[in-house]
């Protein structure tokens, strides 16, 4: 078996295990629902409330409304993002929330890490884009770095986002680029076949869920907004939406 990140015949329908579980309802899913959207988020394996219990004491917080999904919101023009909990999942996720200039709020790893490390729980740093071609995530637990991976296909321009150092392993082909470091199993980068059904593994094993969450606009006024998806409010145990002050433009 020749060692490539990517082959090229890869496909990313053939990694997942959607096609198996079309029928399975959310409360028993696990995994990533698809990998055809561009999504950046992080799970915290704590319910909604006590993260944004933490958040508020990390953070400067200005609004907190709680339970919005299907309901209109006043939306401030400052660092904003909502956080949901999936019905009979343990984890909670919090999402970027852009719809006014001063909403954009950044997540990044070191999110993770302090929300890891304020609530002394698991927590993962999660990035896909297929117009990009990569994925990666970054589980942390009581903010101590456990596992790290991140592929990209072609000709892995983002990769500066993820920046190799002495403790990462890394394999490059001409297909694409795969860096691990794993503190739960001894494996090399270039034993990663396909990071897609690697990933979907991985977040099994962690109990968690990652949807293509995405917010249909629908505005009833300036600054008025109705806060829906896809998703049916009984797939939710709940929404929140939190704004911070302009000050913060992290949530570290």
């Amino acid at each position: 078996m020749s060692n490539k990140v990517f082959g090229d015949d890869f496909d990313k329908s053939q990694s997942s295990n959607s096609s198996n579980i079309s029928n399975v309802s959310l409360e028993n899913r696990r995994g990533i629902m698809t990998y055809d959207f561009n999504g950046l988020f992080v799970l915290v394996k704590a319910p909604i409330e006590q993260v944004g219990q933490a958040v508020c004491q990390m953070k400067q917080v200005t609004n907190w409304e709680r339970d919005v999904y299907e309901r209109e919101i006043e939306i401030v023009d400052r660092p904003s993002f909502l956080m949901f909990q999936l019905r009979k999942h343990s984890w909670t996720i919090i999402s970027p929330f852009i719809l006014l200039q001063n909403n954009i709020i950044s997540l990044s790893e070191e999110t993770a890490k302090s929300m890891s490390l304020w609530l002394h729980t698991t927590s993962i740093y999660f990035i896909t884009s297929d117009v990009g071609c990569y994925i990666g995530y970054h589980l942390y637990n009581s903010g101590q770095s456990i596992e790290r991976l991140y592929a990209e296909q072609g000709d892995y321009d983002l990769v500066i986002k993820f920046p190799n150092n002495r403790d990462e392993d890394e394999y490059r082909s001409e297909n694409g680029v795969c860096q691990f470091r794993s503190h739960l199993r001894q494996l090399k980068a270039y034993q990663i076949q396909d990071p897609y059904a690697f990933t979907n593994k991985f977040l099994q094993e962690q109990d968690v869920l990652v949807i293509d969450f995405y917010l249909l606009n629908r505005f009833k006024g300036e600054k008025k907004y109705t806060v829906t998806s896809w998703l049916k409010r009984d797939d939710l145990e709940r929404m929140d939406y939190i704004a911070l002050s302009q000050a913060c433009t992290d949530l570290t």
